[in-house]
């Protein structure tokens, strides 16, 4: 006959492998919301998983992300610095918080993050391309410049990256070297139409 501290263990056991199933469901149905774009049913699955499984910076990241699409910021922002104080070495969600920052226009707070996420993953391509982005929409060419040459030296098969570099030459006359970036970006990905239309102009700008 089995005892009543065996059977209180069977039953903790099975509601533990219970609520490990629903988490993966709700996991599972989570990413795929990403990936459709289908943003509101990403948060409600998130929900799901945080009320059953607890706290985890991953999904508090992964939550935020879905909210900084739907141009929640504050909520996003929310998530992101829960996810940091859960755990202060997590480098995604300092790179996104500082974009839900950026699109706030909070400047400084965005490079404090994404220097926080280059200071803890320095070989992270994706950080300094963005933190480039930023600083070249904000006019500070130089700096923005640095960090494209430091994402293509880390990862030179980003077109976007060669993309924005050749926008950035361009727009500080050195269209020679924009041409270039084009033709790269072009390289990796033929089809862009935004990067020939941007060429041609670089073109002509270097004929005179």
């Amino acid at each position: 006959m089995e005892t009543e501290n065996k059977a209180e263990e069977r039953q903790t056991a099975e509601n533990e492998t219970r609520e490990f199933d629903l988490a993966e469901v709700c996991l599972e149905a989570a990413e795929m919301y990403m990936e459709q774009g289908n943003w509101p049913k990403a948060v409600e699955a998130f929900n799901g998983l945080i009320a059953i499984a607890g706290e985890n910076p991953c999904v508090y990241d992964r939550r935020g992300v879905a909210y900084g699409h739907l141009r929640e910021y504050e909520k996003a922002i929310a998530d992101f610095s829960h996810a940091i104080e859960m755990d202060t070495t997590f480098a995604p969600a300092y790179n996104n918080r500082a974009l839900s920052y950026f699109r706030q226009g909070e400047f400084e707070q965005c490079v404090a993050d994404y220097n926080a996420a280059i200071d803890l993953a320095p070989d992270i391509s994706l950080f300094y391309a963005n933190r480039g982005l930023a600083f070249a929409l904000e006019g500070e060419y130089e700096s923005a410049l640095d960090d494209y040459n430091m994402a293509i030296l880390l990862d030179p098969e980003q077109p976007e990256v060669h993309g924005n570099r050749g926008e950035l030459h361009a727009r500080m006359g050195n269209h020679a070297r924009a041409v270039s970036d084009f033709d790269r970006e072009l390289e990796i990905c033929p089809c862009d139409l935004h990067t020939c239309a941007s060429r041609a102009l670089a073109l002509e700008a270097m004929r005179g």
